[in-house]
């Protein structure tokens, strides 16, 4: 199941990247992504077990979907390139 969360989210972030970073940087910043995401999994992994533990299933599910909830409530507020892509078409440089 990690492995699945773990593609979807390079997907999407691949998808973010392609708007926000320069071509000339992209190979950079996804080799800088890429680590992180695995750092992520690995921490994820390794709090799974003392959180089961000291809960029961349920719960431990339950505060997943709640940092999944937050995280995609922070991501809903973030500029994904939207004003830079229309200034991009017209020629201007957006600041």
């Amino acid at each position: 199941m990690v492995g699945v969360m773990t593609a979807f989210m390079q997907i999407v972030l691949g998808a973010i990247m392609m708007k926000l970073v320069e071509e000339a940087y992209i190979g950079r910043v996804n080799g800088a992504i890429t680590p992180l995401l695995m750092a992520g999994t690995l921490a994820g992994t390794a709090m799974a077990g003392p959180l089961m533990k000291a809960f029961t299933l349920v719960p431990v599910y339950g505060m997943s979907a709640a940092i999944i909830l937050i995280a995609a409530f922070a991501s809903l507020s973030m500029k994904l390139g939207g004003n830079a892509a229309k200034a991009n078409q017209s020629g201007a440089h957006p600041d």
